[in-house]
């Protein structure tokens, strides 16, 4: 308790003697010890240690060790905006896996994110979080690679709950026997772990509602909605009927006129009704896992409070709305693909210079001329972390004047797609000039990784070693490229890729050759070296060959 209790402290003599008092009535417990630690590192004063040392909270019944007063302590003294977000918690299971942008979306939905100033609700709503997290109301999850999850103590769970009773409920299996303070419920989650039908019927008829979750453990088939559901829910502000196998949704969730949160994940239905471009005021729309989706709704340019479009890039989905440009606060977009169709141009980016996280353009080859690439506006996208371009592959039977003018078009739509210099993850893929644009060797960029797939036609590398803060580089299906040679690494005698820890070449069937650098430090940090499937590799730098962490393989020749 005290490390927390004091972190970045000056006033440890004045306050020690009452630490040591209030630590006594944690009784040894760590868990205690580290939500009421936290509590004491936001109290200044010696007036408000006294305070939650003379609490009556410390007489309550000893639940769970005497562990109980220091929880409850701990949630009182929370700022009223971080109670709600907590309480609000407790609709999810034990041991739940959170996700702190889908947390934060549901409390953006709910209207608990206070505004400040300018800044973004989702960074502000990130903030609660880490807040929550500093004072131990979560810990560690098991995260991936890909993912960073975090869950609550059982205890902290509980207390969850006890603040909550009157507002949140979950109920497990099916909703013929509610709890009659169900019609105080304001948060409702639905626990179904069975792969039997779930049908959704108008029973629900708490108008009160604010947030419905289905939560299904194993997913479900042929899930059913009654049509007089979205007719009840009309105060409804986050909706999740994820992975329970609907086939369609009924028209009238149009109904839903403050619903700011859908999540539809995992459903198997093809169309999404028109009416649901009436929902003006949605933020959150997820779609991911819909393999059977084949379009998005004609008008959903109306949805001009949506932030958050999230949908799994490829499968059935092959092109987007019109005028998709309209949804300029939009922040998350999973993929925009190119057509040669009014209102699907590459130019409805122009405006959305709010897009954060990750951007996938596909069909590129859709651009007309360099013109519109630059209509795009990308360097003006100053939130994306991830950038992937994407071409067609050109393909066989072409007449070889027909196949030079695309190659030369692609080079200049490419030299005209410049992102803004904060990019951190690039991927460029089944690009056919010649070679690449010279911004991408640009050295003020803050390139991180870099992953050059199917670029067919290229004869030479792109200048990369001078990038500062390039880690991860990958290069792989590059047919015509014979020779890794010195504008690889690029001009001057300072360090060539100085931060690059991972690199990987793949299926370079002409590569013959790979040219060590002239004579300065080269790669100082890298640690993995992967080469796969190049059959005419006879060479690679002495430096590369020395790695402890190294494998090459398919590669007869070296």
């Amino acid at each position: 308790m005290k490390q927390r209790a004091f972190f970045k402290r000056d006033d440890k003599e004045e306050l020690e003697l009452l630490g040591k008092e209030i630590a006594k009535k944690c009784k040894g417990l760590p868990l205690a010890a580290k939500t009421l630690g936290s509590v004491l590192h936001h109290r200044s004063t010696e007036d408000e240690w006294n305070y939650i040392l003379k609490s009556d909270l410390w007489d309550l019944p000893q639940y769970e060790n005497g562990v109980f007063p220091c929880l409850m302590l701990s949630y009182i003294h929370l700022p009223a905006h971080l109670q709600k977000c907590f309480a609000y918690c407790s609709i999810f299971p034990q041991n739940h896996e959170f996700e702190v942008e889908e947390l934060v979306h549901l409390w953006m939905a709910e209207g608990f994110i206070q505004l400040q100033g300018q800044r973004r609700l989702e960074d502000i709503g990130s903030d609660y979080f880490n807040d929550l997290y500093s004072r131990s109301f979560f810990v560690p999850g098991k995260s991936s690679p890909n993912q960073t999850t975090y869950n609550m103590h059982d205890l902290i769970h509980d207390l969850a709950r006890l603040v909550s009773a009157h507002t949140c409920f979950r109920v497990k299996h099916d909703m013929q026997h509610l709890d009659p303070l169900f019609g105080t419920a304001f948060h409702l989650s639905l626990h179904h772990d069975s792969a039997q039908r779930l049908e959704l019927k108008a029973a629900l008829k708490n108008e009160r509602l604010r947030t419905f979750l289905v939560m299904c453990k194993n997913g479900v088939t042929g899930g059913l909605i009654d049509q007089e559901l979205f007719f009840n829910l009309k105060f409804l502000r986050a909706l999740d009927l994820s992975n329970i196998g609907l086939n369609g949704l009924p028209d009238s969730i149009d109904h839903l006129v403050y619903l700011r949160y859908l999540n539809l994940c995992g459903n198997r239905f093809q169309y999404l009704p028109r009416s649901m471009c009436k929902l003006v005021v949605l933020q959150t729309l997820k779609l991911r896992n819909c393999p059977e989706l084949v379009a998005l709704p004609s008008d959903m340019k109306k949805l001009s409070n949506l932030r958050h479009l999230i949908f799994d890039v490829g499968g059935k989905l092959s092109f987007m709305p019109p005028e998709l440009g309209r949804l300029t606060n939009l922040q998350t977009l999973s993929a925009f693909v190119v057509r040669k169709r009014k209102g699907h141009g590459i130019e409805e980016l122009k405006k959305m210079d709010a897009l954060s996280g990750s951007l996938s353009i596909k069909n590129i080859e859709n651009v007309s001329n360099e013109t519109e690439a630059r209509n795009a506006k990308l360097e003006t996208k100053s939130y994306l972390n991830k950038l992937v371009l994407q071409w067609e592959e050109l393909g066989d039977g072409l007449d070889q004047q027909v196949r030079d003018q695309k190659m030369q078009l692609q080079a200049q739509v490419f030299k005209n797609l410049k992102p803004h210099k904060n990019l951190k993850e690039l991927e460029i893929r089944n690009y056919s000039g010649i070679r690449c644009p010279d911004w991408l060797s640009d050295t003020t960029r803050k390139f991180t990784t870099i992953h050059l797939q199917g670029l067919g036609y290229c004869r030479t590398l792109p200048s990369l070693g001078q990038l500062p803060l390039l880690k991860s580089l990958h290069i792989g299906e590059m047919d015509a490229l014979e020779s890794v040679d010195h504008n690889f690494y690029g001009d001057g005698n300072a360090v060539k890729f100085p931060s690059l820890e991972w690199l990987e070449v793949y299926q370079m069937p002409e590569l013959v050759q790979w040219m060590a650098s002239d004579g300065s430090i080269c790669m100082p940090c890298l640690t993995t070296l992967r080469i796969d499937d190049c059959p005419n590799l006879t060479s690679v730098p002495p430096n590369l060959q020395a790695l402890p962490d190294s494998n090459i393989s398919r590669c007869p020749r070296l």
